[in-house]
This record gives structure tokens, C-alpha cells and sequence, in this order.
């Protein structure tokens, strides 16, 4: 059966959309792990009040996520009335001001990718929809297993089949209607569905279809990003990247060959989700507010006065300051530390819109150091999401084209085997482990496929051209 830690059944005749299958709890003959694989089978049966049986699995309460790389590789039936999905839920909230993301859908011989919001209508969505025809994707499509695949930023929402990009939702507009006390649903957890339903509103009559019909899946995988920073001690003061760390591996500099490691916020309580205004004071107006809010539920804002924090620091050591910013009734703000045993030091912006805002600064003969962010103007101040770190090693994730881009792609990542990476000019590869350890070069002219012979693990791919230099990381299974 399918493990308990990570899965739950939804039980009953139509649980939705009008459709025609009671969902069975637990029923071998409608959900099983077979040869690695797990089954769900829908059977033309009487059960209950309905003429069909079939399952769903749900994480609702054992595992859900906020972020990240959602993957699911599986083979669907792609006859009428078979409507297959792996989709996603907001954890709190009535739908569909909780929040939909359909990964994967497949109805009426098309696949889809949609995201759905709330609207000022109750029951009522803001769809931002896509879908292809099975017939476009390739001949025999619906008789081999693909990959789909959803990256979820606090930014963006990008949905995938077998590298294909179906939809790309823009997170920062996905603002429910009034009527809900959740601002975004797509910056607060989200459970996980997989689910083999028929007929219904949009599955099609299964009534001339041969029965049963089988969803086969391979995996359901998460992956998340940690808080990362980049122990180049090799370069003391400097402000290190992944791509100037490599440049050091395998002496050709002599220099200290970098190591990964990561620390993460310095800073608890750092966006008020959990405590209000605990950890942090300061004076005049200040108060933590669901309206301040940038992700999550909850931000600060600021009116006539500073909210303020006394941290514990190394003394001479440069440290990275960050936030995310606006401001309300003109004016700006102002992000800053003190108290460091150094001058004060501050930066200002006076956006009315998110911004990021950042400062770096080096500590004195200090231990403890003030920061602030402070609110000198009229109006009103919004800050969330700060975020404290040891500068010169500061990254909070790859950069967006760490693994694709238009002219460059690396796929598939993660791999069981090998990847295949496709450049635009003629260059030479350097593999690298994990821990910074130089383990072969390569030409490449076009594209190439690697990594066969290569254990599992985590490694960088340095690709080095007359005109570009780009590091990738890949992770073999």
C-alpha cells in the first residue's frame, strides 16, 4: 500500500466536479505500490452509489510544501473519460482562495497546466490556464512515462512537461478577491494530489471505454532550496560567486579550493510569522500587520518611527543586510546598522512598490551591532522577509538560469544516468564534485550527453567558451 507517512485517501462518490467514480480508503484493487511503481486503477464496478471505482491520494496534514521543485514521472491513460492529475492545494482557506496549481491534467485529449485564485465571487476562480493537444507532444505519447514539473518561486510559478514549458504564472499578481483573509495563496504551504478520476465535468463518457484504467507513477519528488552561503575563504572580504569559486578548483591558482557549507538566517522570527514583533523593538509607530505582508501572511510596517534589533556579531567581519521594501504616502525608508563599533551606516530607497533592499557593512571591536529599518518621512513603511548574513559568501539560491535558459540547457536534472547539455558555441566542460574536487574536461561543440559513469551525488558542470563562463549544478539519483 502506499505509505501512510506521506499519504492520506480521500473517500466518497463524486468528492467533486460531478464526477463518476467513488474513491476508495485503502482498497488494494484502486491503489497499490507494484514493482515500484504505484497504481491507480480505475475500475467500471458498482460501489456505494456510483458505477465506477478509482483512488486519490492526498498529503493534506502529513506533508505539505511552500516553494520548490515539484516532480512527478508517470505514464496516464489517455482515453475518454480517463481524467488523471497530480495537482496542488493551499493548506488553509476554502477554494479556491487557498489556491489550485494543476501540474498535470489530462482531459479531452489535451494535457493542461492551470493555476487557479480567488475571485470576489465565492466558489468562483481566476484561472490562468494552458494546454496541448496529445497529439502535438508525439506518436505513441500516451504509452510511455514523462516528467512533469513545477518550479515554484515567491516570484513565479513555471509548469512543465518533459522540459516543455506549459504555463508561466506571475506569483506577485495572484491576489485574492476581498472576501478572503488570505492575501496570496501561492506563498503559503501546499499539499500534494494524485488522483485518477472519470468522467465528471470535463473527463469525457467513459461509457464506451474499455475498463480498468491504470495511472502508473514512477516518483513524486520535492525539492527545496537551502539557505546556502559559499565558504571561499580564499578570497577574504571579496563578494564570491559559485562561477568565481570554480575558477579556483583544481591549482590552478594554488589558491584553497571552495567548500559549500551552509549557515543560513542569522535572524529568528525574520518575517513575523510566528511571533509578531518578538525578538525585535525599537520605537514610534510600529506593529505587525497581515496588509505588510510580502510572503506569508504577515510583514511590519513602520509609521513615525524604527523597528529595531540587537544581534550578535564578529567583531571586523563584513555581514549582508536584506529586506524586502516599500513605501506608502511618499517619502522613503531606510535600512541601516549601528552600535557595530564601527561609524553608522545606512542605505535609503523610496519605491511604492516590493522592492529587494540591501546593505552590507563591517563590524568595529563589536560583538552585538543595532540594525534597523526606519521610516523618516510621512507615510508609511513596509518591510518583510529580512534576512542576515556573513557577507562575501551571501547566496540565497543559484541564478535563475543556473540550469536552462534559451541558450543554454541542461536536462534532465535531476538524473538517474546522464544529462545532456546543449550550448550555443564551441567550448570545453570541467566536472567538479560537490566538494570542489576537479574530475574531468571536455570539448563540446553543440551538445552533449554525460555522466553515465558517475556515482550519485550533487556536481558542478563549468562550461568555458571565448565569450561565456557558466556553472550548473547537477544532481544525479
Amino acid at each position: 500500500a502506499p505509505n501512510t507517512a506521506n499519504w492520506r485517501y480521500e473517500e466518497g462518490c463524486s468528492v467533486r466536479n460531478g464526477e463518476a467514480q467513488y474513491y476508495t480508503n485503502n482498497r488494494r484493487e484502486n491503489a497499490r505500490v507494484e514493482g515500484g511503481k504505484l497504481i491507480l486503477e480505475a475500475r467500471k464496478e458498482t460501489f456505494g452509489d456510483c458505477k465506477y471505482t478509482s483512488a486519490s491520494l492526498v498529503s493534506w496534514g502529513k506533508v505539505v510544501h511552500r516553494y520548490g521543485r515539484f516532480e512527478m514521472r508517470a505514464k496516464i491513460d489517455a482515453r475518454n473519460g480517463s481524467w488523471p492529475a497530480f495537482w496542488t492545494l493551499g493548506e488553509s482557506g476554502e477554494w479556491p482562495s487557498n489556491g489550485e496549481i494543476d501540474i498535470m491534467e489530462f482531459y479531452n485529449s489535451r494535457i493542461h497546466a492551470n493555476v487557479a485564485w480567488g475571485t470576489e465571487t465565492r466558489w468562483s476562480a481566476k484561472w490562468d490556464s494552458q494546454n496541448k493537444l496529445v497529439s502535438e507532444l508525439g506518436t505513441n505519447w500516451a504509452n510511455n512515462f514523462h516528467v512533469w514539473r513545477m518550479e515554484w518561486t515567491p516570484e513565479f510559478i513555471n509548469l512543465y512537461v518533459d522540459d516543455i514549458l506549459m504555463n508561466t504564472t506571475d506569483v506577485r499578481q495572484t491576489i485574492n478577491g476581498s472576501i478572503s483573509n488570505i492575501r496570496n495563496p501561492f506563498q503559503q504551504g501546499h499539499y500534494i494530489l494524485v488522483n485518477q478520476a472519470i468522467g465528471g465535468n470535463n473527463g469525457g463518457d467513459p461509457s464506451n471505454t474499455t475498463f480498468p484504467i491504470r495511472y502508473e507513477v514512477d516518483y513524486v519528488r520535492v525539492y527545496q532550496k537551502g539557505n546556502c552561503k559559499l565558504d571561499c575563504n580564499w578570497q577574504e572580504g571579496g563578494t564570491a560567486t559559485l562561477d568565481n569559486c570554480l575558477r579556483c578548483v583544481g591549482g590552478t591558482t594554488g589558491l584553497t579550493p571552495c567548500v559549500l557549507s551552509c549557515t543560513g538566517n542569522m535572524l529568528t522570527n525574520p518575517g513575523f510569522e510566528t511571533g509578531g514583533l518578538s525578538n525585535w523593538t525599537g520605537w514610534g509607530t510600529r506593529s505587525a500587520s497581515t496588509t505588510a505582508a510580502f510572503s506569508g501572511t504577515i510583514g511590519v510596517q513602520v509609521g513615525d518611527g524604527s523597528l529595531e534589533r540587537v544581534v550578535s556579531v564578529q567583531a571586523n567581519t563584513k555581514y549582508t543586510l536584506k529586506t524586502k521594501g516599500r513605501k506608502a504616502g511618499g517619502g522613503g525608508y531606510i535600512l541601516g546598522v549601528k552600535e557595530s563599533g564601527a561609524a553608522e551606516t545606512f542605505v535609503r530607497k523610496d519605491n511604492n512598490v516590493w522592492q529587494d533592499m540591501e546593505h552590507t557593512f563591517t563590524t568595529g571591536n563589536s560583538t552585538t551591532a543595532r540594525i534597523y529599518f526606519y521610516n523618516p518621512d510621512a507615510g508609511t513603511a513596509y518591510g518583510d522577509d529580512f534576512n542576515l548574513q556573513q557577507a562575501g559568501c551571501f547566496v540565497t539560491s543559484l541564478p535563475d538560469d543556473n540550469t536552462e535558459s534559451q541558450a543554454f540547457k541542461l536536462f534532465p536534472n535531476p538524473s538517474n544516468n546522464s544529462f545532456e547539455l546543449s550550448v550555443t558555441e564551441a567550448g570545453n566542460l570541467e566536472i567538479y564534485t560537490y566538494t570542489g574536487s576537479f574530475l574531468d574536461k571536455i570539448e563540446i561543440s553543440k551538445t552533449i550527453r554525460y555522466g553515465d559513469d558517475l556515482q550519485s551525488g550533487t556536481y558542478f558542470i563549468h562550461y568555458r567558451s571565448e565569450n561565456t563562463s557558466k556553472v550548473f549544478t547537477w544532481l544525479k539519483l
